[in-house]
């Protein structure tokens, strides 16, 4: 399947290193150890481990993370690295090999830059987002991020527009009930999820992560229709050693998006 390179082009972002950039070199611990950090948050990300990505995450982004839909990298690159504030304030760029939905294509690969934001707590690197109502750094260069209130789009005087999904809406049209399941690690036990789908159109559902032996997973229906609910039941019955917890994610097929949650093996 042919590769779509997507290139946002940004002023002051050029990989191309400038001669002031030569007198703001990070000290090499310094270096070494957020690109460490970004690794791992990357790394846990392409495996689809959102939930252990949350530890590298700033406290105070926390729910904006958890909130935020999150693209899986297939395989990715580390571009360049831009300290400021006395090297405790970085931005990291990256190259992500993802899929994204191109109509009439549909889903095709792409390969895209990521940026990301990151400064240092308590000696520590962590990813973090700005504030609402800030600027943040994007693909397309910095933008200043409007609270859902603070939107006005011109075309909302246009009959029957209020009445259309915006972006917002239909990256929230669908929510799982909970984001963990509980089951007993040393005998059969059963737990379920929900996930509601508020929109019109259909939805195609698949589940993603490690296989644990004796786990049955199931999705019902595997295809939700518009203000359908469905339920993804989890059934094990133990046959060895299992895990305390695993990353999973509800992967909805036709717009990319990603719902994490953890499955826990409880000791009994």
């Amino acid at each position: 399947m042919r590769c779509v390179s997507v290139v946002f082009l940004t002023a002051g972002w050029g990989l191309s290193q400038s001669p002031a950039d030569l007198f703001s070199k990070a000290p090499p611990d310094v270096d070494e150890a957020l690109r460490a950090r970004v690794k791992v948050f990357f790394d846990l990300g392409r495996e689809g481990k959102f939930r252990r990505a949350d530890e590298l995450v700033a406290e105070d982004s926390k729910d904006q993370f958890f909130e935020m839909e999150k693209r899986r990298c297939q395989t990715w690159e580390l571009d360049q690295i831009k300290y400021s504030d006395k090297f405790s304030k970085a931005q990291v760029q990256i190259t992500c090999d993802t899929e994204m939905f191109m109509p009439p294509a549909g889903r095709m690969p792409v390969r895209m830059p990521v940026r990301s934001t990151w400064k240092v707590v308590e000696g520590q690197w962590y990813f973090y987002l700005e504030p609402l109502g800030e600027t943040r750094m994007t693909p397309f260069g910095p933008m200043r991020v409007s609270k859902p209130e603070d939107v006005k789009d011109p075309r909302a005087s246009l009959p029957g527009f209020n009445n259309q999904p915006n972006l917002e809406h239909v990256r929230k049209a669908a929510r799982l009930s909970k984001g963990s399941i509980i089951l007993q690690a040393n005998q059969a036990s059963t737990d379920y999820l929900e996930i509601a789908h508020a929109l019109p159109g259909e939805l195609e559902l698949s589940l993603v992560g490690p296989k644990v032996d004796g786990l049955e997973m199931k999705i019902d229906p595997p295809k939700l229709k518009g203000g359908q609910k469905g339920r993804i039941t989890f059934t094990f019955k133990p046959v060895g050693p299992v895990p305390r917890a695993v990353d999973m994610t509800v992967r909805i097929e036709s717009t990319g998006q990603s719902l994490p949650f953890m499955l826990n093996f409880m000791p009994n």
